[in-house]
């Protein structure tokens, strides 16, 4: 939103850097310590450097649909704390009762403010020609839904359209590395554990261990795909800030 908020002010160029580039910059010019004060020399220095490109954002009904998957996925995260609370008062007995009808009644609610926001950003889609048309093309694919559909719409249409093909599989969290070392090292290509666009959504109930103990799946953070990284900006007639 910073991004959003520098862009609308008069006056200003708005440049957003990969942070995967800062981190570089800073560890080529042999930076070890990590402080606020050597965060912001190295930001400097490098936009000193390189060469501003100035951040156009996406068209505004992108980025609604975009807010309503980010809610849709804040809210599967809270149904599945409800059903882990659930799950474990189902095992506390009779003096549980109330607690786990109350939370059965706000599972059922989640459940319908999920399927509420589905259903906007469905409407949302229908109302734009082109949106439309990027929905029937990928429900088209064999195991993809609507629900899915507006997932991938929503995170991939932030993304620059001159994306290589290599970039488009780093962005989605599948980044085989190649290693080459000399004549004598070739190593196999390998998936790196960078992030990738999207939540891993946890299971509702975990991996059981036996009858009173279960362990909650763990749910990695996505990168925010219209704000990928440092916001750097400058004022149209001069310097940089």
């Amino acid at each position: 939103m910073f991004a959003l908020a520098l862009h609308r002010a008069k006056n200003v160029e708005v440049m957003v850097v990969n942070p995967r580039a800062i981190k570089d910059f800073s560890r080529a010019c042999m930076q070890r310590a990590k402080t606020d004060a050597v965060d912001a020399g190295c930001i400097l220095e490098y936009l000193e450097r390189m060469p501003f490109t100035a951040w156009q954002p996406p068209a505004p009904e992108i980025l609604k649909l975009q807010a309503i998957n980010r809610r849709i996925e804040q809210l599967h995260t809270e149904l599945t704390r409800e059903k882990n609370r659930c799950h474990a008062a189902q095992f506390a007995g009779t003096s549980a009762d109330a607690i786990a009808h109350d939370i059965e009644i706000n599972i059922r609610h989640l459940e319908r403010r999920i399927e509420r926001m589905q259903e906007s950003g469905l409407q949302l889609v229908r109302r734009v020609p082109e949106l439309a048309t990027k929905l029937a093309h990928l429900v088209s694919a064999k195991g993809i839904g609507e629900v899915s559909a507006i997932r991938l719409l929503a995170e991939l249409l932030v993304l620059p359209d001159d994306l290589a093909a290599a970039q488009w599989v780093a962005h989605a969290g599948l980044d085989p590395r190649h290693y080459e070392s000399g004549t004598s090292v070739h190593r196999p290509r390998r998936i790196s554990n960078q992030r990738g666009l999207f939540n891993s959504r946890p299971s509702p109930k975990g991996r059981e261990l036996g009858p009173q103990h279960s362990v909650g799946g763990v749910a990695s953070s996505s990168t925010n795909a219209f704000q990928p990284g440092v916001v750097s900006s400058r004022q149209n007639h001069g310097g940089r800030l």
